[in-house]
């Protein structure tokens, strides 16, 4: 009788053995799903970063290249805010001023349209912001709706004609500048559902 005790014994440790694998090959498989998906998603990541990098690539030729062709300075201008535009997707638009005094700033390029020339106060609103601004800064929310509010009426009507969606999510301010000597300031606005500074 005790042999035949010995075989039902082993049943059960048998069973829970192949219980065992069946769950460490059930976790395998997950694991393997979960490779094949983060390999597909870095993938995806890789080939996004490719063509970003060649937007890139493609609007400092342009750039470039319209400074060997022309010397035209509005047109110039017209082009980095178009390719300031370029560069952020879900931009809603860029503005371009250059010094217009010791303490002011005059617009002078814009993208998608025709800027009517206002002044701007150094320290005063976004673009006066980056104008003083010692290196390239983003705002958003509070900080970005303080900047808007301290342009006067028809330095707002301008802008709001000029951008659109208004108002904008937010602003990424560049200071232009030649060593120590302040020349303008870009800033580039992106648009409602712009999160992508």
């Amino acid at each position: 009788m005790t042999k035949l005790s010995r075989p039902n014994n082993a049943l059960p440790a048998r069973a829970g053995s192949l219980l065992q694998r069946h769950r460490r090959g059930a976790q395998i498989e997950r694991f393997a799903q979960r490779v094949a998906e983060l390999e597909r998603r870095a993938a995806v990541g890789q080939a996004l970063s490719a063509t970003r990098f060649t937007g890139r690539l493609d609007t400092l030729l342009a750039v470039s290249s319209a400074l060997l062709v022309t010397h035209d300075i509005p047109t110039i201008l017209r082009l980095v805010v178009d390719q300031a535009v370029q560069l952020f997707p879900g931009a809603s638009g860029a503005l371009l001023f250059l010094a217009g005094g010791e303490r002011t700033i005059v617009l002078r390029a814009a993208s998608g349209a025709q800027p009517r020339p206002i002044d701007v106060e150094a320290g005063h609103s976004a673009e006066g912001r980056a104008f003083l601004a010692p290196r390239a800064m983003l705002l958003v929310g509070p900080e970005l709706e303080l900047a808007l509010d301290e342009l006067e009426a028809p330095q707002l009507a301008e802008l709001q004609r000029l951008l659109t969606p208004w108002p904008p999510a937010s602003a990424l301010l560049a200071p232009l500048r030649i060593e120590s000597r302040r020349l303008g300031s870009l800033v580039v606005y992106g648009g409602a559902d712009a999160h992508l500074f």
